[in-house]
């Protein structure tokens, strides 16, 4: 039985499940119950009310693109966890790994642009040729290849084996076995000629080795000894000159040290201590940024963790990182840095099914701050994921993630994923597509309340951003998972005419909200939810490169249809189903939506509701604002007149 990567604390609670072999994942989820996950704030920008000239593009089409995610449909393969997954520049590689009962030998390619898959060849059962179908193995391209090494197979054993696979031939080539014992859940780097691997667990030892695989001799080399105690999970990072090494657990302790090997001189030093308070973790994630290595998350088995720190290799110390909107400590999720930000997307923020998640969070290095990714069109929670950075996406596959009944939970093994493309310096020089018209005009001036037609010369768009918050009449007031809806924002021009700009951003549990890429202008603002009246605010000004802070009160409620009237109608409906179960959120039911406090309950609590705004027709002026400047946002930007927040 092995016994070198199990946790001694920890225990499988669900029947038929997870892994075949007694290998338990210190930090994954699994003990069964109901799943929950939060939404965060997000934005997607649509143009309505204005129709566009022939050529042009409404403002905010191209906004849309930005911090949004696009679904990838089911592979034709088995879902998946303890794979891998590589970027060749052209397409993401997916191979191996685990379901319920199997460990893998299929792969599959991912193709960004044409939205579709590609099974990898698989190696002949005749020859026994390299890879063989393992889990816990790593994986990382050299530019021409993927090679696979290492890992644990179906008969419970470690290996010392691998193999390279060539996108452009489609054909495996077999590794030379490396001259360290086999193992799992070692650390791999790919230092632009050769492949390190160092540490990880047998079957009942875990290791503190290493070796380098060089792909133009087909050779490997020992490394020297490691100042670091052996050690499973270490988070890894090349930095271009420097293998980085940290955390890691050894089946009784979780480690807070770290080292860092040079290639060139061929030695090791230890690295000094991150900054306090620092907690011993495994499965951390780290990412090098050209500057410093960033290590983020990781637990303990029962607890999991927010930040480790910056390491800068270069002067040898670390840096402190803000938590201030960082996403919900977790361990077993994806980072990749996309030369700007780095981007922390699902995992596990418990040992339960449970404390699975679908969110994430950007973390921008140059002014240490992070920014909620949208929720809008995410994959499904889930854990043991893979993540990529194509260049512009962010390319989540597989992983395991949860199905719920009355009876309880369990892991089930995903096959799809989703694609996430991040705000970047679009934001700031959105323009119009060039006019089709062979009549010259004349290069506009920047404005919001107009329709933008380019020239061959594009004319930057100032952009402005609105911080925003609300109430629900009959909800609890904040902060409180009742307040997590989805809200309908729109963006009227008050001074001339132009296109109406709408947005749909998630409030999260204290009501807040945002939306940024709006062009600088003066807005007439509508905020509604789905079963409330709308409420406005007149005439606000939006200036360039400036946060507008407001609070816009409580949306009354009643509206059961979503037409922006409580009328006979919506009592009707509220009739139809009282006394019922149901679920605004998912229900077709015509009437679901007259559970308007949420309780999933058509009770007297939402009658009298829908009576107390019976007539009323939307919008209405904002009322009732708790908050006027919403100082959770932070320091609104200069120039924002006096006001504005009331």
């Amino acid at each position: 039985m092995r016994r070198a990567r199990r946790h001694p604390t920890l225990t499988l609670a669900i029947t038929v499940l997870v892994l075949m072999s007694t290998t338990i994942h210190p930090v994954a989820a699994q003990t069964p119950t109901p799943s929950h996950s939060g939404l965060r704030s997000g934005i997607q920008l649509s143009s309505n009310g204005a129709s566009a000239p022939t050529g042009t593009q409404p403002l905010g089409l191209r906004r849309s693109l930005l911090d949004s995610w696009q679904s990838i449909n089911q592979a034709s393969v088995q879902g998946r966890q303890y794979h891998t997954a590589v970027w060749t520049g052209a397409e993401a590689i997916m191979w191996g790994g685990h379901d319920s009962f199997n460990y893998l030998d299929t792969g599959i390619r991912y193709s960004p642009s044409t939205n579709t898959y590609t099974n990898l060849p698989q190696p002949s059962p005749i020859t026994g040729s390299p890879p063989t179908a393992r889990q816990q193995h790593t994986a990382v391209w050299t530019d021409t290849e993927m090679i696979i090494w290492g890992g644990e197979t179906a008969n419970i054993d470690v290996v010392n084996n691998g193999a390279a696979f060539n996108p452009v031939s489609g054909t495996w080539r077999p590794l030379p076995n490396a001259p360290i014992g086999g193992r799992a859940l070692h650390a791999a780097v790919w230092t632009g000629s050769s492949m390190i691997v160092w540490g990880g667990a047998t079957e009942t030892s875990f290791l503190n080795d290493g070796a380098s695989y060089s792909p133009a001799t087909n050779t490997w080399t020992l490394l020297p000894p490691a100042p670091l105690s052996p050690r499973q999970e270490a988070s890894a990072a090349w930095t271009g000159h420097e293998l980085v090494i940290w955390g890691g657990w050894n089946g009784n302790s979780f480690f807070a040290d770290g080292a860092r090997y040079i290639p060139s001189t061929n030695s090791w030093s230890m690295l000094p201590a991150p900054p306090a308070p620092v907690f011993a973790r495994s499965s951390a994630t780290a990412v090098w940024t050209g500057n410093e290595v960033i290590i983020w998350g990781g637990g303990n088995g029962a607890s999991r963790f927010g930040p480790v720190g910056r390491y800068n290799p270069t002067g040898n110390t670390w840096s402190p990182m803000s938590t201030v909107g960082q996403p919900t400590p977790r361990a077993v999720h994806a980072a990749v840095y996309t030369d700007q930000e780095m981007l922390i997307w699902g995992g596990s923020t418990g040992p339960s099914i449970g404390g699975l998640v679908g969110d994430g969070a950007r973390y921008a290095p140059a002014t240490d701050s992070w920014t909620a990714m949208t929720l809008n069109g995410a994959p499904s929670v889930r854990q043991l994921h893979t993540g990529v950075w194509s260049g512009s996406e962010m390319i989540v596959w597989g992983g395991s993630g949860s199905s719920c009944t009355i009876f309880g939970c369990d892991l089930i093994y995903l096959r799809d994923g989703g694609r996430y493309r991040p705000v970047d310096s679009l934001a700031l020089t959105l323009t119009a597509a060039p006019t089709s018209s062979a009549t010259p005009t004349v290069t506009p001036t920047p404005t919001a309340t107009s329709l933008l037609t380019a020239t061959t010369t594009p004319t930057p768009i100032a952009m402005s951003s609105l911080a925003g918050a609300v109430l629900l009449q009959g909800r609890p007031d904040p902060p409180n998972p009742a307040l997590l809806v989805k809200l309908s924002v729109r963006f009227s021009p008050s001074v001339a005419p132009g296109p109406i700009l709408t947005a749909e951003p998630f409030a999260d549990a204290s009501g807040h909200f945002s939306a940024f890429g709006i062009p600088a202008g003066v807005y007439d603002i509508e905020v509604k939810h789905q079963n409330s009246i709308s409420v406005k605010a007149n005439a606000v000004s939006m200036l360039p490169a400036a946060v507008t802070v407001m609070h816009f009160g409580r949306l009354p409620t009643g509206d059961a249809n979503g037409d922006n009237l409580v009328d006979i109608v919506d009592f009707s409906l509220l009739r139809s189903v009282f006394g019922a179960s149901t679920d605004c959120a998912t229900s077709t039911t015509p009437g679901a939506c007259a559970d308007f406090d949420a309780t999933a309950m058509v009770d007297i609590v939402d009658f009298s509701l829908l009576r107390s705004n019976f007539g009323r027709v939307g919008p209405v002026p904002i009322e009732g604002v708790p908050d006027p400047c919403l100082s959770a946002f932070g320091t609104v930007a200069p120039g924002i007149p006096t006001g504005i927040c009331g």
